[in-house]
């Protein structure tokens, strides 16, 4: 997952994809709260090491992003954060990604998508 700028970089070089217009990343992100989005463009990584490597790769951080909160459990389990991301979610927090999250990312590529017509 950390080294996904080249399949990033291939399809945007295959598609010739506008990356201001037509690239939007989905990821997780330990800043936000479990259960909040954030839609934001031509951001840093802010320590994201899969969005860092896109950066790397495209050469710009000149896209759409959808950052899905995962609220950092590390933080309260003094867990390094590569390890942290790597586990399992509880059923009490999956309940609540595949219940309110993932409907809310979808509604949200939907619109991004729909803007492409």
């Amino acid at each position: 997952m950390n080294e996904s700028g080249t399949a990033v970089q291939r399809i945007v070089n295959f598609y010739k994809i506008d990356l201001a217009k037509d690239l939007l990343v989905v990821h997780d992100d330990v800043d936000l709260p479990l259960g909040v989005i954030r839609k934001t463009s031509r951001s840093s990584s802010a320590g994201h090491k899969g969005v860092q490597d896109i950066i790397n790769r495209l050469g710009t951080n000149e896209f759409q992003r959808i950052r899905v909160g995962i609220d950092s459990r590390a933080s309260r389990t003094e867990k390094p954060t590569e390890n942290f991301v790597l586990e399992n979610f509880p059923a009490s927090e999956l309940n609540i990604l595949e219940e309110e999250v993932f409907p809310m990312v979808i509604t949200e590529i939907k619109k991004f998508l729909d803007e492409k017509k």
